[in-house]
């Protein structure tokens, strides 16, 4: 590829990670793709995190900041709007590309029709110490909203590459959800456009306590606003009503609510029985 590839816009919103995201730049910067823009959002962080940003002296960078924290949805949007590129990506602070991450997903893109909006790719899971702790492996293409209503097999914001076009036009990521941003914007767009993938690892997902998804009440809000906004459709296939109604009970029961985890765990086994299930409802009686 040459510098006449498409522009990519790499969004990187970061809250305290003043520790981590000289890795996630590097990340970027070690791509072979030769057009970039990279746009990272400080959310109203209270350490260093600004003081390494303009340590790299790197002028592709364009540094923006919320003098308050609003959330890694807002940091996001902020980033949309300020995106000149015709495709984009997002990187969360914490996680890492592979190298030749956005040379793969572009030459997808590329042979890909218009109605191709999203490309995902595969992505590996490690600890703080770059121990692997688990994979996620692409499955579907083409049109995969009733597929994607089961469960997010696209997986996280870090791992896309979009047409910016097509960001905007669905109305970006919902601010008033705490966690599963990332699922509500892959609904909104496979609802409407086809998708497809690179079948390899393409982002090192770091695991650690200061994740969203380590805060339950957080993960409770998402998924539940989340079955709220689709439930119409959620509805229509069973084995998907389940699903949600599983993961809430799953959910509740971490948080220490065995009340409303049986609940959510009967109603997923009215909707589709599953062992599994059916297990963790008996358990929320002891």
């Amino acid at each position: 590829m040459n510098d006449k590839c498409p522009l990519i816009s790499v969004v990187i919103p970061t809250y305290n990670r003043s520790s981590l995201i000289g890795a996630s730049l590097e990340s970027v910067f070690s791509q072979d793709y030769p057009n970039l823009e990279v746009i990272v959002v400080d959310d109203g962080s209270t350490d260093d995190t600004q003081k390494v940003i303009e340590g790299l002296k790197n002028p592709k960078i364009r540094y923006f900041r919320h003098e308050q924290n609003r959330g890694a949805p807002a940091a996001r949007n902020t980033g949309l709007k300020q995106a000149t590129g015709e495709y984009i990506a997002f990187l969360d602070s914490d996680d890492a590309w592979v190298p030749g991450k956005l040379s793969k997903q572009m030459e997808v893109m590329l042979r890909s029709t218009e109605d191709v909006a999203l490309v995902y790719g595969g992505m590996r899971k490690i600890d703080d110490e770059g121990n692997t702790t688990g994979y996620k492996k692409p499955q579907k293409r083409g049109n995969i909203y009733q597929s994607l209503l089961k469960d997010n097999i696209i997986g996280s914001t870090s791992i896309p590459l979009l047409r910016t076009k097509v960001v905007k036009a669905v109305g970006g990521f919902d601010e008033e959800l705490r966690s599963r941003q990332d699922y509500d914007l892959w609904l909104r767009i496979a609802k409407l456009y086809k998708v497809d993938f690179v079948p390899e690892p393409l982002v090192l997902y770091r695991v650690h306590r200061n994740r969203i998804s380590g805060n339950v009440e957080a993960q409770i809000q998402g998924a539940r606003r989340v079955l709220d906004k689709y439930f119409e459709d959620i509805q229509r296939n069973p084995a998907a009503l389940a699903n949600h109604y599983y993961l809430l009970g799953w959910l509740y029961n971490k948080k220490g609510d065995k009340s409303a985890a049986h609940e959510y765990f009967k109603k997923s086994l009215k909707s589709f029985f599953r062992i599994k299930t059916l297990y963790r409802y008996y358990k929320t009686f002891s």
